[in-house]
């Protein structure tokens, strides 16, 4: 128990410090956020859940927020939201810096799309996959 309470702090912490100066943002890139994304994919039918339970942990810590879409057998996915692409890269290396939890089923399938790092459950089907990413939006203007 106690090497557990140790592992979630240290990636508490690598998530945490995602301070500093974003290449991401300034270089034009978007930046996507939770609530237009979340509108959107429940607009398209897809559940949408919150839970630290239903996002894992190192998600459920990301500064953007996070949520996890389902939509019938087609799709289970957990979209962690961070301010810029530098957040999103590091939300991927706590990820891979803990084999245990890079290993694990819920983390197999990742891919980062600017401040965005999709965990897909399954390897999603291209149309599904088009219409998640599809539902990727920036702040309401």
């Amino acid at each position: 128990m106690g090497r557990r309470t140790i592992t979630l702090a240290l990636l508490a912490a690598t998530v945490a410090g995602c301070g500093g100066t974003s290449s991401s943002s300034s270089s034009g890139a978007p930046v996507y956020r939770q609530a237009p994304t979340e509108a959107c994919l429940r607009n398209h039918g897809y559940t949408i859940r919150h839970s630290a339970k239903a996002v894992g942990f190192i998600a459920f810590a990301s500064v953007g927020g996070s949520l996890r879409a389902t939509k019938r057998k087609d799709a289970d996915v957990i979209l962690a939201f961070g301010n810029d692409g530098d957040a999103a890269r590091q939300t991927l290396d706590a990820v891979r810096r803990n084999p245990k939890i890079a290993n694990s089923a819920i983390f197999r399938y990742r891919i980062r799309k600017a401040n965005v790092v999709a965990f897909w459950i399954v390897r999603p089907k291209q149309r599904v996959a088009r219409a998640v990413y599809g539902c990727l939006r920036p702040a309401a203007a």
